[in-house]
């Protein structure tokens, strides 16, 4: 599998044990009695959704996740970017951490539903719609996430 980005996060919010709400699809048109669309169910989204910040980071407001800015794999300080295998992709992120990459030594790839989770089912195409959340080189591609037979 060709995967051109390892999109990461760090978490910087504590969050406590227990019982979470999952957000709201984006879904707000009804196809079928049921639906995502019809029900709403979930935690509202915040306005704005994502917050850009000036350390090159990306704070999703709704689960306090942390993103970089750049989707892309940049060499920086000597952690070599570019197309990854999911090895690759955790290697990487270990190397960003070594290097403080942004300020933060807690990167990491996301599980596939914090991935899943910065898109919404209302955007027919979530790649400029992230481009214009804040997040820059987001591509349309394949991203790998730490969750195993996703």
């Amino acid at each position: 599998m060709l995967v051109c980005l390892a999109l990461f996060a760090s978490v910087t919010t504590l969050f406590a044990a227990g019982t979470i709400n999952l957000p709201q699809t984006g879904q707000t048109t009804s196809y079928a009695l049921g639906d995502d669309g019809a029900l709403k169910i979930g935690v509202a989204w915040p306005n704005p959704r994502f917050t850009g910040n000036i350390d090159q980071t990306v704070t999703d407001t709704l689960t306090g996740l942390v993103w970089p800015k750049d989707a892309s794999t940049p060499t920086v300080n000597g952690c070599t970017g570019g197309t990854k295998t999911w090895q690759a992709a955790l290697d990487y992120v270990a190397c960003l951490n070594s290097a403080v990459y942004l300020g933060y030594t807690d990167w990491r790839l996301p599980n596939i539903n914090e991935l899943q989770s910065i898109t919404t089912a209302e955007q027919a195409d979530p790649v400029t719609w992230l481009n214009l959340q804040s997040f820059t080189n987001v591509k349309s591609c394949d991203y790998w996430s730490s969750t195993t037979y996703a």
